[in-house]
């Protein structure tokens, strides 16, 4: 597995009231800007991808699970080494065996996010 050039997060205030920390990795040169991606990237855990942090613990950087997006689809707006923005739709995330591993975990739970926009960090020069 390759490692992201950059990692996007951003903290989300989610329907079942506990935050959660949405994880967008891309090349700040090669992800495309401007197109639907299509999630998982190939091979399976290289950028461009999109992650989940379930139930974040803020004050000890923790959070209760993870999620990796298994289908769906990822478009950038905005993305540099300082901040990226843009979608992602029709996302199906399944619950990983370890925070490093994007393996489905066998006996997991999935979550479904229709779409979401995301705006992190600054603004590309």
């Amino acid at each position: 597995m390759q490692a992201p050039a950059v990692l996007g997060i951003g903290i989300v205030d989610g329907t079942d009231n506990q935050l959660h920390a949405l994880v967008i990795a891309f090349d700040p040169v090669a992800t495309p800007v401007g197109s639907d991606i299509a999630l998982p990237a190939s091979p399976f855990g290289d950028p461009p991808f999109v992650a989940m942090g379930y139930d974040v613990n803020v004050a000890a950087q923790t959070t209760r699970s993870t999620f990796f997006a298994s289908q769906g689809t990822l478009n950038l707006t905005r993305r540099c080494a300082m901040g990226v923005a843009g979608t992602i739709a029709g996302v199906t995330m399944r619950e990983q065996t370890s925070q490093n591993d994007p393996t489905p975990h066998p006996t997991g739970c999935t979550l479904a996010v229709p779409d979401l926009a995301f705006d992190f960090g600054a603004a590309c020069p």
